[in-house]
C-alpha cells in the first residue's frame, strides 16, 4: 500500500483519497453513458481500494465474489439477506482475526473498506428481496433497467452491475452510505450533469467549519 511505500500516516492517507474524490466525483457528472460511468466508478473505486490496502484487497475480493455467488444461487430465496449477512460479517471477523492465523495484520484503511464493503453487499441482498416482495418499486427506476440485477439480463450483465457497485468510490471512500438504488438510480439518469450540488457542498463545508 501507499502508506507503507511512503511511510505515510493511514490518516493523512484517508484524507489525501477523501480530497481525491471530490474531482474525481465532479468527473462522474460529465459522462453521460449509464454503462461507461458504471466503469469509471468501478476501476477507481478498485485503483483507491488497492493504493490503501496493498494486498489485502484479496479479502475484498472474496467477500465479492461470493457474495455474488450467494445471491446467483438464493436470489428467489428468503434466506438470500441472512445468508449474505452471516457470510460478509463472518469473513470480516475472520479479517480482523487473520494475524492469529499467521496471516500478515490488517491495516486500519484496509479494515474501514472491508467494513463498507460488507454493508453494502448486505443491503444488496436486502433490496433484492424488498423488491420481491413488491415489483411495483419498478416505478422508482428509470433508464434502461427496471431493477439493479435484472434476471433476463445475461450473467456477465449481472456480475458487472455487482463488481461496480461493490467498488464504486462514492460511498465507500466518500459520505454517505447510500444503497444499490440510489447507485442505479444515479446510473441510469441521463441529466445528472443538471442535478444541483453547489448548496450542498458550501452547507457540508460549512458545517466543517463549526
Amino acid at each position: 500500500s501507499l502508506s507503507d511505500a511512503f511511510q505515510i500516516k493511514d490518516d493523512n492517507l484517508y484524507l489525501i483519497f477523501l480530497l481525491l474524490c471530490l474531482p474525481l466525483g465532479w468527473l462522474n457528472r460529465l459522462i453521460t453513458h449509464g454503462g461507461l460511468r458504471q466503469v469509471y466508478l468501478g476501476m477507481v473505486g478498485f485503483i483507491i481500494t488497492y493504493l490503501m490496502s496493498g494486498t489485502q484487497i484479496l479479502h475484498s475480493i472474496i467477500t465479492v465474489l461470493v457474495a455474488f455467488l450467494i445471491h446467483e444461487l438464493l436470489h428467489n430465496s428468503k434466506y438470500l439477506t441472512v445468508t449474505t449477512f452471516i457470510w460478509g460479517f463472518g469473513y470480516l471477523t475472520f479479517f480482523r482475526c487473520s494475524y492469529l492465523f499467521g496471516l500478515a495484520p490488517f491495516s486500519k484503511l484496509a479494515n474501514a473498506v472491508q467494513l463498507l464493503l460488507t454493508l453494502r453487499l448486505c443491503s444488496v441482498a436486502a433490496d433484492t428481496r424488498e423488491y420481491a416482495r413488491d415489483t411495483a418499486k419498478m416505478d422508482l427506476f428509470t433508464g434502461d433497467y427496471s431493477y439493479f440485477l435484472n434476471y433476463d439480463e445475461t450473467l456477465r450483465s449481472r456480475f458487472f452491475h455487482y463488481i461496480s457497485f461493490s467498488y464504486c468510490f462514492l460511498g465507500l471512500f466518500t459520505g454517505p452510505f447510500f444503497r444499490a438504488k440510489t447507485y442505479f438510480d444515479m446510473i441510469c439518469n441521463p441529466n445528472l450533469s443538471q442535478v444541483p450540488y453547489r448548496d450542498a457542498f458550501i452547507k457540508v463545508i460549512y458545517c466543517l467549519q463549526l
